[in-house]
């Protein structure tokens, strides 16, 4: 991953499109990327060395503070979780930069502060949820990815703090998000909209697995911060505290679902980019696979309605921990709904099998796009072909007629004729005015 990035940096720019200036910089979305990956790295390979020397049991530091080193590492990831996706949307910006500008293709003055406002928001609140347990003596309760929760134990001042800031931070992320892709909407060509090409599918695609990730893990932050806020106040357990505790265990089931996104809209990448490799920046990919990528949408979308309709059929759903025999549905630990209540069986039955055919036009969908990228070529592409072009019919223009010029010599009584830019001479004693001569 190093390497990859100083290769980013490094890279040389053409001199056929650049001329003789070398060093290009990096757009704004790329060096956003590259923040924010090294972000994520760094939590993650940290988190990976820190956990294997506390398994080993070393006895040179105290098993406390280890143990608080770990623990920290492993919110910071959990925090830290929306990286790749938000990296997602700093690569479509650029890509649809770039098809409206090919060369500058930078997005807007202030799109650009809200790409480096989301990176330093992201980083921050990893650092936030690394700092408590380590630094505060405090404690983070992980849950699904991105879902950490601070506390400080008796210290309410230092918990609700905590609190204020991780919730200020993902105002900032989620917020910024939708700013991004309301940017995206706005780029238009510098010779004003009549010149701004058309979005391309894949990246509304693109836009599409964004808006399904944040609006679920938006919902899953706001119900986890009401809930948050809830439990410290004095007030005692009500009707709407349990359908708030079903609301998050059914977002975070779908939470499990959405956690493709990232990686699908990768591959919707990928297959763009290999499409504008083969066609000179000019052409899309193949009809075939552009229809994969709306099914891969649409499949992630219908199972993300089919699990968040599923309680208003069957009831609020619980915890595998908690579910008792009375209650309809419960989470595994996987996140997975399941109907357990025996006279809903039928109704589990169906919630099945229409999630597995949603799965297999998802799966589908993927292998076909993976095919597209080895087997497409300039004539299947769309708006660019190499196979020459059939003239249209016309017919044939006659060979204009030749003009007859008469001399004075095919006067009655001459024996040569004499034709624009050609003469004959006739039969000796052939006279073209006698009666002979007709």
């Amino acid at each position: 991953a190093l390497l990859v990035g100083l290769g980013v940096i490094f890279m040389e720019a053409p001199e056929k499109l650049w001329g003789a200036e070398k060093a290009v910089p990096v757009s704004p979305a790329i060096d956003c990327t590259l923040a924010l990956a090294v972000a994520y790295f760094v939590f993650n390979g940290a988190f990976q060395v820190a956990d294997a020397v506390v398994e080993k049991g070393s006895a040179l530091q105290r098993q406390t503070m280890k143990e608080r080193i770990v623990q920290g590492l492993d919110a910071g990831v959990h925090a830290i979780a929306v990286a790749p996706m938000i990296c997602i949307l700093f690569l479509i910006h650029r890509l649809r930069a770039t098809q409206v500008d090919p060369k500058g293709g930078n997005p807007q003055e202030w799109a650009a502060w809200i790409f480096t406002s989301v990176v330093i928001a992201v980083t921050l609140h990893a650092t936030l949820a690394f700092a408590a347990p380590v630094l505060a003596r405090g404690y983070a309760v992980k849950g699904a990815p991105g879902d950490v929760r601070l506390d400080f134990g008796e210290s309410g001042t230092a918990s609700l703090a905590a609190k204020v800031a991780q919730v200020f931070f993902l105002f900032a992320i989620y917020g910024g998000a939708v700013l991004i892709l309301v940017s995206l909407f706005m780029l238009e060509h510098r010779k004003g909209p009549a010149k701004t090409p058309p979005m391309s599918p894949t990246i509304l695609c693109c836009v599409c697995l964004a808006l399904q990730f944040f609006t679920i893990y938006s919902l899953l932050m706001a119900a986890v911060t009401v809930k948050m806020f809830r439990d410290d106040s004095a007030a005692g357990q009500s009707g709407f505290d349990s359908t708030l505790a079903g609301t998050i265990e059914s977002l975070k089931a779908a939470l499990t679902t959405v956690l493709f996104a990232p990686m699908l809209a990768v591959l919707v990448i990928a297959v763009r980019i290999r499409a504008l490799q083969i066609t000179n920046r000019q052409g899309s990919p193949p009809v075939y696979a552009q229809d994969a990528m709306y099914v891969l949408v649409l499949a992630l979308a219908f199972q993300l309605v089919l699990i968040l309709i599923l309680p208003c059929f069957v009831g609020i759903p619980k915890s595998s921990d908690e579910a008792t025999g009375d209650d309809t549905v419960s989470v595994n630990e996987d996140g997975g709904l399941h109907v357990v209540h025996p006279r809903l069986r039928w109704v589990g039955i169906a919630f099945d099998a229409l999630r597995y055919l949603f799965l297999l036009a998802l799966y589908g969908s993927i292998i076909v796009l993976i095919l597209a990228i080895f087997y497409m070529d300039c004539n299947t592409t769309q708006g660019f072909s190499l196979a020459p072009k059939e003239e249209p019919f016309r017919f044939p223009t006659p060979a204009p007629f030749a003009t007859v010029t008469l001399s004075p010599e095919w006067m009655p009584g001459s024996g040569s004729a004499s034709t624009e830019g050609s003469s004959a001479s006739g039969a000796s004693g052939s006279n073209w005015g006698s009666s002979s001569a007709f």
